[in-house]
């Protein structure tokens, strides 16, 4: 057994470490995904029924009917907001019982889907029957477990290029995998569950270029692909965006540390990198319509007739009740939407008094821990240039979501936390630097992240 362990860590040098967070994520999400069954809220009706479509690889368009499979999940499960009516013993289901008129309203990039569905419904394949009645949303949902665990290893290997010890990180990690919005996004079908390996992706791969100067390209690829996946993943190119920004200005002052000022890519490399992140962004906002309107113009795919009249719909009316205003785009709260990004829906199963005392400790801990970091660092180094580019980040893109909708469609969409779930991976560098430079932020982060991973399991218990 001890030579079989010697060569796991030989081969697999992150394996150990990888296996102590499988171990922390897994047992825990599984049992959130069991006991709370019943249809989330936020937007997973519509996610599911993209989520069974793209298992057959097929794209979903609004004003389409919810597919049968759909409307006999939504039935079993329930919704944890809405009275729905069982499932009837006999004949067919009415669909608009549970979805306004039977129609899918809503509308999103496909990729996330294509991926998960098939393999959801490969596993479903298998002799394992999950409840209810073998569902393929039960093994979606398992699979935002694998999506989380992708990113966490892309932001290790961040963790490796800055220095940062593996203990530091595991800790950072632990702390942040259980905050309400990531719990949650990881634990129901959603494209949320993009948003961890995107962001830690794209954050590696901008590190990896700026100390290299090699791989230009991959730095294009993995925004374009991270767009792809999920618009609000923009908000974690724009991260990458403000760092290199900093770090050109870190370069400018000689404020910057020595090895950084040394391996400073071309003035040339760095407008491509530039060009190719904006463009990453402008496509996570726009390149799925412009495609998608290509196709119908090529007569690839048929456009289905779509829903416009949403006047009696209660689900619809709930995004395009407020109009849009300055102060709802500029008003003091709207920066602070997504500070820390942690704030969620949860679920009535798992919503116990612990978790949410912890939950709401664990954002001031964050707050805590940004401002010790800002303070400390000064903008001396790339800790620094991340802790600044992940503030503002966080502190401007709800009000860029909010002008980006109002112009768009003229409604306000409330920004919400989890549009900044692809900042958490550059969290998870500034706690876990922070908790190695002073050992008072490092006791704080460990009581909060045993006090809410502990709340946590009491939840599903």
């Amino acid at each position: 057994m001890r030579r079989l362990w010697a060569a796991f860590v030989r081969r697999c040098p992150r394996g150990p470490t990888m296996l102590v967070l499988a171990l922390l994520v897994v047992p825990l999400n599984g049992l959130a995904v069991h006991d709370s069954s019943s249809i989330s809220p936020i937007d997973e009706t519509g996610w599911i029924n993209q989520l069974i479509k793209g298992s057959r690889f097929e794209v979903v368009t609004p004003g389409e009917l919810m597919v049968d499979e759909s409307i006999r999940e939504f039935c079993q499960r329930g919704h944890q907001l809405f009275s729905w009516p069982a499932c009837p013993d006999h004949g067919r289901i009415d669909a608009s019982d549970y979805v306004y008129k039977g129609v899918e309203i809503s509308e999103h990039s496909p990729f996330y889907f294509l991926i998960t569905g098939p393999i959801a419904r490969a596993l479903r394949s298998t002799p394992i029957d999950l409840p209810p009645n073998d569902s393929i949303v039960t093994w979606g949902r398992l699979l935002g477990s694998a999506w989380l665990l992708l990113g966490l290893y892309f932001t290790l290997r961040i963790g490796e290029l800055l220095a940062l010890s593996r203990r530091a990180m595991i800790l950072a990690i632990g702390f942040l995998i259980v905050t309400p919005a990531l719990w949650h996004a990881s634990t129901i079908v959603n494209p949320d569950q993009t948003a961890i390996p995107s962001g830690a992706a794209m954050l590696l791969a901008g590190l990896s270029w700026e100390k290299s100067g090699r791989r230009l390209w991959l730095v294009g690829l993995v925004a374009l692909l991270g767009a792809a996946l999920d618009p609000t993943n923009a908000v974690a190119i724009l991260l990458v965006l403000i760092y290199l920004g900093v770090r050109a200005a870190q370069r400018r002052w000689r404020s910057g540390d020595s090895e950084s000022v040394q391996q400073a890519p071309r003035a040339g490399a760095q407008l491509v990198v530039v060009a190719m992140l904006v463009l990453a962004v402008y496509l996570a906002s726009k390149g799925w319509d412009r495609f998608k309107d290509w196709l119908y113009e090529a007569d690839v795919i048929k456009p289905s007739s779509r829903l416009r009249n949403i006047d009696h719909n209660p689900v619809a009316q709930v995004v395009t009740q407020h109009p849009p205003t300055i102060g709802r785009a500029f008003g003091f709260t709207t920066p602070f939407a997504m500070f820390p990004p942690f704030e969620s829906w949860i679920p009535r199963d798992l919503y116990t008094a612990p978790y949410v005392a912890w939950a709401a400790a664990s954002k001031l801990i964050a707050v805590g821990v940004i401002a010790l970091a800002t303070l400390g660092s000064r903008l001396r180094d790339r800790i620094g240039a991340i802790t600044f580019a992940t503030t503002i980040t966080l502190l401007v893109s709800p009000t860029l979501i909010v002008l980006r909708d109002w112009l768009e469609t003229s409604n306000y969409l409330e920004p919400a936390a989890r549009y900044g779930l692809g900042t958490v991976p550059a969290l998870a560098v500034i706690i876990a630097a922070t908790t190695e430079r002073w050992a008072s932020a490092r006791i704080v982060v460990t009581v909060g992240a045993v006090g809410l991973y502990l709340s946590a399991l009491f939840s599903v218990f």
